[in-house]
């Protein structure tokens, strides 16, 4: 870890009917860690799912990297089911 990253990470999730896969990085774009868990699609599977498998990538992939979650200063989620024009975006940003 350099001197300036100060252990900060940047998540990136890419949740699907699936599975969902969740990647750590540091500031630097230093590949951390990734993981993957069920599925996150809210449009297929049951909200206490997507939660589950949401929370479990995000604690697992942190727990990989030795990071804390309060290390996290950026989670981008690509999501399966939140359309182009926004339809099951609020659903989702709550979860997140």
């Amino acid at each position: 870890m350099s001197p300036n990253e100060n252990g900060k990470v940047i998540l990136a999730i890419d949740g699907g009917g699936s599975r969902t896969r969740c990647a750590a990085f540091g500031l630097n774009g230093e590949f951390l860690a990734d993981v993957e868990t069920g599925p996150s699609n809210h449009l297929q599977v049951e909200r206490e799912l997507v939660v589950t498998s949401l929370t479990e990538a995000v604690r697992a992939v942190m727990a990989k990297c030795g990071r804390e979650l309060r290390d996290v200063i950026c989670l981008s989620a690509g999501l399966a089911g939140v359309d182009v024009d926004g339809i099951g975006r609020d659903e989702m940003a709550e979860i997140l």
